[in-house]
């Protein structure tokens, strides 16, 4: 994973407002069955990392744990966040892809 390119697209989604963050907002995005993509920051609780683990199974939506809460939020232009819901398709592919390289 090319970190540069992913926290470049994460910030692309941010600027077309593709992306939302904060436990609060992704839960809502998965309530409404608009994310896509779910991220978690890869030093977020044990808590809250299973918390999007089951949520995002149930869902059949695809879940990466990455970057750090600093790093996440940084491409985002956010204070702390551990989580964040990719809400366009496009952008959830494109993320997807970057991560599997």
């Amino acid at each position: 994973m090319n970190e540069d390119k992913l926290t470049n697209m994460l910030g692309l989604a941010q600027k077309a407002r593709k992306i939302v963050s904060g436990e609060f907002a992704t839960d809502k995005a998965l309530k409404e069955q608009k994310a896509e993509y779910v991220l978690v920051a890869a030093d977020a609780s044990e808590k809250t990392a299973e918390k999007y683990r089951e949520l995002t199974e149930k869902q059949n939506i695809p879940l990466a744990m990455i970057l750090n809460k600093d790093k996440l939020a940084h491409a985002l232009g956010k204070e702390t966040r551990a989580v964040a819901a990719i809400t366009d398709a496009g952008f959830g592919k494109a993320i997807g892809k970057l991560l599997q390289d």
